[in-house]
């Protein structure tokens, strides 16, 4: 479906990104702010997604009021919504959700609806992994599994080919019914962490499902966070031996990088 792909949430320009030779990029509709012109351009030449976070809220997008909050960032009980949590200790300006809410998914479906509305082919579901966040609450992956299930309903209600791509979450992946629903897989970090090795047991842990999504014959996207040479060529190697579909990127996601082919 994809060999080869690019991933860039900050700083998008639109040259680049249409002369580039990926077959999937994957961009921010609010700070990308391509025109609907733009995105049909880039979309006659490549796949086209947009980033789209469902486990986690942010201060900056277009649902947010400020009034919900306290000077201190804090949600004021009475005037943030039932489904806003706690602000998100490691993300300035994002907060948890109870992403099982129905008013949180006609958010989601409303932005994926704006996502498809300014052109582009699909979206990217990020941070699909905050089940973990909601320990205490029963079925938590099972309610997240629901989610993204029902939103890729809605994005296929609304354009057949469409296509959604969760990113984290991966033990989802055992449940035949949503790895039937998804048309790929995003991972991070499976083979290296601030620039070095990771453990080979950490690895093996995403292995064993990631290898799910490949043996139901859709790709698995994986981003190293690398900068040097050596270890992007060492990460693409690795990827490419389990058959993923590898990209080496800075941290802050904010250059367009060069696909796998300039490591192998």
């Amino acid at each position: 479906m994809f060999e080869s792909f690019q991933y860039q949430l900050q700083k998008e320009r639109f040259q680049p990104i249409l002369d580039s030779q990926a077959d999937l990029v994957i961009v921010d509709i609010d700070d990308s702010r391509f025109t609907p012109a733009q995105v049909a351009e880039i979309a006659a030449k490549k796949t086209v997604l947009s980033y789209l976070s469902v486990g986690q809220a942010s201060n900056v997008r277009w649902y947010w009021d400020k009034s919900w909050v306290d000077g201190n960032g804090d949600p004021v009980a009475g005037r943030a919504p039932g489904w806003l949590g706690p602000r998100n200790a490691h993300w300035a300006g994002a907060y948890e959700v109870r992403y099982w809410e129905p008013e949180w998914l006609a958010i989601l479906q409303q932005g994926i609806g704006r996502i498809l509305d300014a052109g582009y082919d699909g979206v990217v579901y990020d941070a699909v992994d905050a089940f973990g966040h909601w320990g205490t609450v029963g079925g938590a992956p099972d309610l997240m599994k629901q989610l993204v299930m029902q939103l890729m309903d809605y994005g296929r209600s609304r354009k057949p080919d469409y296509v959604g791509i969760p990113n984290s979450g991966y033990p989802l992946v055992v449940d035949e019914d949503y790895l039937a629903s998804i048309s790929a897989q995003l991972a991070e970090s499976v083979f290296f962490k601030d620039g070095m090795p990771r453990p080979e047991g950490e690895s093996d842990w995403a292995i064993k499902y990631l290898n799910r999504v490949t043996e139901a014959g859709k790709p698995v996207l994986l981003i190293e966070y690398l900068a040097a040479q050596a270890p992007r060529q060492a990460a693409c190697a690795k990827a490419r031996a389990w058959g993923y579909v590898p990209y080496m990127a800075r941290q802050q996601l904010d250059t367009l990088e060069p696909t796998w082919q300039s490591y192998a």
